[in-house]
Formats: structure tokens, sequence, C-alpha cells
């Protein structure tokens, strides 16, 4: 299930905002998610960005990165990526996939899930240039 973080931008803020319980600028902001498109590689270089608005989720630089050996000492190669078509949420720096069962029933068609709230799929294009 997707969690909810609290932002305070109230001017008179104290170095450690109680939370939800007294400060009048605080609001709640739930994570943004983002359907998972193709990965791209180009030499040690790697990225995977959204597939509806291009938000980069994953840049690499595998030249940069290092990985345990297996048990027998070959190389099982670079970590892998999130799953193509996946629906991501970003939650400042934690990144998780939705599972489709946390996904919302729709209001309109009896039955069937409908894209979680913060999918940049529901947003106004807009936003999303």
């Amino acid at each position: 299930m997707m969690g909810n973080r609290w932002f305070c931008s109230s001017p008179n803020r104290e170095p450690y905002c109680p939370g939800d319980e007294g400060c009048a600028g605080h609001i709640k902001a739930a994570p943004t998610s983002h359907i998972v498109g193709m990965d791209v590689s180009i030499g040690p270089l790697r990225r995977q960005r959204c597939a509806w608005c291009g938000h980069l989720l994953v840049d690499e630089d595998l030249s940069r990165m290092s990985w345990p050996l297996n048990p027998d000492g070959t190389d099982p190669g670079p970590p892998g990526l999130w799953p193509i078509g996946a629906v991501l949420a970003v939650d400042g720096p934690v990144q998780y996939v939705v599972d489709e069962d946390d996904w919302p029933e729709s209001e309109i068609y009896p039955g069937e899930k409908r894209l979680p709230d913060g999918c940049c799929a529901r947003l106004d294009p807009y936003v999303t240039q």
C-alpha cells in the first residue's frame, strides 16, 4: 500500500515539525507513481524512464558500480531494472512497485481497478510536459 509523507510549509516551523497534530502549515503528500518504460543501455550507461511522462527512474553508470560474484566465481551481471509496464511509486528516495491488488476500485466500472491517485497518467497533461 502506498504510504504518505508530511511536509511543513509554515514559515515559523521549528527545526523538527511535530507532525499532523498541531502545525498549521502541514500538508499531506502522497507519493507520485509512474508507469515504467523500457530501459536504454549505451556502453556502461543505463537509464529507465516513465513511459507516460518521461520522469527519470533509473540513471546508472555501471563503470562506477560493483556487485558480488556468484558462489562459483562467475559474474552475475549488473543489478536488475524495474519491470516494464509496472506502476512504480516514487516517495522521495524510495521507489517500489505498486501491486495491482493495491490499486483503488473504479467508480465508473464496478469490479475493475483504476490507476492509483498521484499516478502521472491521471494528472493534467500540462503538468507532465
